[in-house]
């Protein structure tokens, strides 16, 4: 019983300094974000951080449930190892993109790991509804969260190819913008 509410803290451990960067405490963030040409913009960067804090909780509480229904014959089974992988893929490229995004402002990169983000959730899933246990919270749990991945890939993409304060897609010093990493 101690396994699963470990796995879920040590998730949650994991994500939280994630979750604290989206709450744009880095004023120089909150300035980039404002500067570019999103179709929806939040009033406050609250909302991103509210957004993540409630995910990061299910993505914790699905986990601890995982585990908890994980009999020993699944734990040693290779859709578990693969699963496991999956969910470390998931996890890992989930912190990475905010270092793309907003440290390096690499625009590309991030819908790149964005779309990592997307296909190895829905291969999560994908495993867990192709295994003999019940893992139905789980599945509901990132079922939300591949929605709110659906958003932020969209989000990026948008941001990748349209964003930029510096040069759009019709200015016509773009490319050059984009040769010198300025979009």
């Amino acid at each position: 019983m101690a396994l699963p509410f470990i796995a879920g803290l040590a998730t949650a451990a994991f994500l939280f300094p994630s979750w604290r960067r989206s709450t744009y405490t880095q004023s120089e963030d909150r300035e980039y974000y404002d500067e570019l040409d999103v179709p929806i913009k939040p009033r406050s960067g609250a909302v991103f951080g509210i957004a993540w804090f409630i995910l990061y909780i299910l993505l914790s509480i699905s986990i601890g449930v995982w585990f908890a229904k994980s009999n020993d014959a699944v734990l040693e089974s290779s859709i578990y190892t693969t699963t496991y992988i999956f969910v470390l893929v998931n996890f890992v490229a989930n912190k990475l993109w905010d270092v793309l995004f907003f440290e390096y402002r690499n625009k590309i990169a991030a819908v790149v790991d964005a779309a990592i983000l997307w296909i190895t959730a829905i291969v999560v899933v994908a495993l867990w509804a192709n295994t003999d246990a019940s893992y139905t919270v789980p599945i509901v749990l990132w079922s939300i969260y591949i929605v709110w991945l659906t958003y932020a890939m969209v989000l990026s993409i948008w941001i990748a190819a349209k964003g930029s304060p510096k040069a759009t897609w019709g200015d016509p010093n773009y490319g050059q913008a984009v040769m010198n990493g300025e979009t």
